[in-house]
């Protein structure tokens, strides 16, 4: 007869929080292998992001 194998506790708090966002980092690099090539970025829209202060990561 096998040994028993020990329960499986659920992640919680900060583990649960960190295997998310580990989850999530491997979903969005499977989205950006598959993503078609960048497009250039209005100037417009460059400008408004640059003022309201986001990254060029979050904008493009």
């Amino acid at each position: 007869m096998p040994p028993a194998l020990a329960p499986v506790v659920p992640k919680s708090g900060r583990a649960l929080l960190a295997a998310l966002e580990q989850q999530a980092q491997r979903e969005l690099a499977g989205m950006m292998a598959t993503a078609p090539a960048a497009t250039p970025l209005d100037p417009a829209l460059a400008g408004l992001a640059w003022d309201l202060g986001l990254s060029g990561d979050r904008v493009g």
